[in-house]
């Protein structure tokens, strides 16, 4: 075409938004899915009387973007048909509007109109509504403050960080294409940096609370990242008491607990008991099998040393017990589990981990590093259910003085 086809605006398909261009031979509708996933089941009945839906996938197919045609009654998959850049101007007479990941919801792209300058919206990947009301019920200054407002800062300035690379990405690689970006991003400033101590301080106040705002910023959070850098406990395990000793023993002490706020992050659970570990304050839930569920520290509050270490719970449970004679979980991450008996991460992430825990039972766990071959290969053997590593074994191993048992391969 030579002749801009009519603009007939934009028809929400929920999850996703179409475009209506009308010409003479019928109308073409330009479908762009948002972040989620969209069904496509009702769209026969709200694109009824299109004669062609094309849909953006938001994806690149060699020096342009990805268009396909869209048959109805079938989801769009990467065997449909493609529609090239230069056939889809042809058919409505321009170069058609591309929209952000981020910045493709109806309300953005219903408010785009040929030949007007890019909608500016906000890229929000995450909706911190319930961060910034949280915020709000906060003495200002206070950790808890610093704590969620920066958050919120932080989650903005990264969802426009990455729109912006996205742009930048699909303009290089269709370098032989004059894109018209249908959107671009609010611009943002990038925050300063807090200081991890206040962070987690802050994040541990929500934790406690006993009400709903709380709760909600703190599944937001959640939902957003895995709270490594953010909270005292990212980790969760679960435990059977009547598994062996050390679960009974861990188990005794749990207290019942009113309800708080860290108790959302196991509501899947359907708990029926709230428990909160006093050693730790540690948030737990018991759930209808009597299986506890709790989150895991990131450090042993603890100024004794490093007794020994209890392997158990099918190669995923590790106690530490300390000079104290008190029993810990071994503390974690969620971005890197704990395990033993096999050559993987779970192993390595445990060995250096106890390289840490023989220098300060109060270390934190981390993310990463190498650790040394006699524990690695300490925490790689296939030990039983229930086995018993004192102080002295571990330094051994680190000192590679260990000698590993023979494994009956019979067994």
């Amino acid at each position: 075409m030579t002749k801009l086809a009519d603009y007939d605006g934009a028809v929400d398909l929920g999850g996703a938004t179409a475009q209506i261009w009308a010409r003479a031979e019928g109308r073409i509708a330009l479908v762009q899915h948002e972040a989620t996933t969209a069904s496509t089941w009702t769209w026969r009945e709200d694109l009824a009387g299109i004669e062609a839906v094309v849909y953006c996938t938001g994806r690149l197919w060699t020096a342009e973007p990805e268009m396909r045609l869209w048959e109805p009654g079938v989801f769009p998959d990467h065997n449909a048909p493609l529609v090239s850049w230069t056939q889809m101007s042809g058919w409505i007479g321009t170069a058609p509007p591309l929209f952000p990941q981020n910045l493709r919801t109806f309300a953005i792209i219903d408010r785009w109109e040929p030949g007007e300058p890019p909608v500016t919206a906000l890229a929000r990947d995450v909706d911190i509504a319930s961060i910034l009301v949280a915020a709000a019920t906060c003495e200002p200054g206070t950790a808890a403050h610093r704590a969620l407002t920066n958050f919120a800062a932080e989650a903005l300035w990264d969802d426009y960080r990455i729109t912006k690379n996205d742009i930048a990405t699909f303009t290089d690689a269709c370098e032989q294409l004059t894109l018209p970006w249908g959107a671009r991003p609010l611009p943002v400033p990038e925050p300063g940096d807090l200081d991890e101590t206040t962070i987690r301080a802050g994040w541990l106040d929500i934790l406690d609370r006993r009400d709903d705002a709380a709760g909600a910023a703190l599944r937001t959070m959640r939902s957003w990242t895995s709270g490594d850098r953010t909270l005292p406990f990212a980790a969760f395990t679960q435990i059977d008491p009547s598994a062996d000793q050390w679960a009974a023993e861990w188990t005794s002490r749990l207290e019942p607990s009113p309800w708080r706020a860290a108790h959302v992050l196991f509501e899947e659970r359907r708990p029926v008991r709230y428990l909160t570990d006093p050693a730790t304050g540690a948030a737990c839930a018991e759930d209808p099998d009597g299986i506890i569920h709790t989150l895991v520290p990131a450090a042993i509050p603890t100024a004794a040393a490093l007794h020994s270490v209890i392997l158990s719970g099918g190669h995923t449970t590790v106690w530490i017990r300390d000079t104290d004679g008190r029993l810990w979980l071994a503390p974690q991450l969620a971005a890197d589990g704990i395990a033993w008996g096999y050559s993987g991460g779970g192993p390595w992430t445990l060995a250096g981990l106890l390289g840490r825990l023989l220098d300060d039972l109060a270390a934190r766990a981390t993310v990463g590093g190498k650790p040394r071959p006699g524990l690695l290969a300490l925490c790689q053997h296939p030990w039983p259910d229930g086995t018993v590593l004192t102080r002295a074994d571990l330094e051994a191993a680190r000192d590679g003085r260990f000698t590993l048992p023979v494994v009956d391969t019979d067994k």
